[in-house]
């Protein structure tokens, strides 16, 4: 009963310091999705095998912002391969990027 009382003051607690926040989340899941992330008209960054990507919309003090968030591979040298020095990352995407994400195709089963 009294941890029942705690966690309950404790997530009162959370929402009260929060200020006025409506987070929402909607996310993509699937195997092998690929993020290309365009500086102008050339890529500037690519992450490989990408499990899931999240579209999380935060609103505070009446003001909303739309990121994408995900892990992948970064592929730091642009060969489409995910090489023994290239590890897996968390990264997010602002709404004012300029991306495509797509499912890469698995060549190898053709």
């Amino acid at each position: 009963m009294v941890l029942a009382l705690a966690m309950a003051v404790v997530l009162l607690l959370f929402f009260l310091l929060s200020g006025d926040s409506d987070n929402s989340t909607v996310s993509w899941t699937g195997k092998n999705g690929v993020v290309e992330i365009f500086d102008g008209d050339k890529l500037g960054r690519r992450y490989l095998g990408i499990e899931s990507l999240a579209t999380v919309k935060h609103v505070q003090d009446g003001l909303e912002t739309t990121v994408q968030r995900g892990q992948g591979y970064l592929d730091a040298n642009l060969n489409f391969r995910v090489d023994p020095d290239e590890k897996k990352v968390y990264f997010e995407i602002s709404e004012f990027t300029n991306y495509i994400f797509f499912e890469q195709p698995d060549i190898t089963d053709q």
